[in-house]
Parts: structure tokens; sequence; C-alpha cells
């Protein structure tokens, strides 16, 4: 994050917490300790902290927000394990995997879209979008066990591969 981004970030920040006295020295230490974040993952941050925080949160909540929305992301794009050998899961449960999936997939584009908006791009598709169509399939009841092989297990095995 640039230190322009930091700014602007900050005043965004104190913008959504209006009772709040915050001196130029304040923005001064959040702007050195914020730089060091990436843009797009601090505004994410932001975001989730003004939804949920009543007072205006210190850097290392920011911080730790960060952390946990990478850890969040990392998971969801970590495919479901394999069900146990003879044993495919039923239309039933796909369907009960595809709700979940669907509400974190619009919850992803709606975050893209603003952020996309924001910086002027076009925005990213859901990383986990091939796991969505996949479940979508089991749901309708069709036989997925030989794409699931294909498509999940080689990327189960690439995501091993990285994030050990």
């Amino acid at each position: 994050m640039t230190e322009i981004e930091a700014g602007e970030f900050i005043q965004r920040l104190v913008h959504a917490y209006p009772g709040v006295r915050f001196t130029e020295q304040n923005a001064r230490a959040y702007q050195t300790m914020v730089v060091t974040l990436p843009a797009a993952e601090a505004e994410a941050a932001r975001l989730e902290l003004v939804e949920t925080s009543k007072f205006i949160p210190s850097f290392a909540e920011i911080r730790e927000t960060v952390m946990r929305l990478r850890k969040r992301a990392s998971e969801k794009v970590r495919p479901p394990r394999l069900p146990p050998a003879g044993r495919g899961p039923s239309p039933r449960e796909w369907g009960t995997c595809l709700t979940s999936m669907l509400e974190e997939q619009a919850r992803f584009d709606r975050m893209a879209k603003a952020w996309a908006e924001k910086n002027g791009r076009k925005p990213q598709r859901d990383p986990g979008a091939q796991f969505v169509e996949l479940a979508a399939a089991g749901a309708r009841g069709d036989d997925v066990r030989d794409r699931f092989k294909r498509e999940v297990l080689n990327d189960q095995e690439e995501q091993e591969r990285r994030y050990p």
C-alpha cells in the first residue's frame, strides 16, 4: 500500500466512526503501520471491522483481521475431501454444500465488485467457482465421482503442495 492509499484508508476508517477524536499524530502513527499491508486486504478488513466494531479498531485489530481473512480465503480455495470409498455424496448432501458455497460466492462477488469499481479494474472470478459448479452437478443427481477425482483431487494435490 502506498502512503497516499494509506492516507485515504485512514480517512475512510475515521469517517466510519464520527464520534472519534482523531489527531494528526494518530493518523501518522496509523499510516506508518498501515503501509505495510496490501491495500485490497486492508480495505476488506476495514469493511469487516466497521460492520462489527463499536469503536475505531487499533492497528493490531486491523492486522489480525487481515490475517484472519487471508486464512479464510486460503481455506475457501481448498476443495472438499473425497468421500469414503464406495460412497459418494447424495444429491441432498450436494445441495446442502451448494447452498453454503453459493452464499460464500455471492459474498466474494460483492467484495470483488466493490474493489474493482474503486480501483477501476475488472472484478476477479471467485477461485472456488469450479467447486460450486461441481456441487450444482451433484445436487442435480449427476454422477460426479469421476469429475470429482479428475478436477478436485488434482487441485487438492496442488493446494497441498502450495500450503503444506
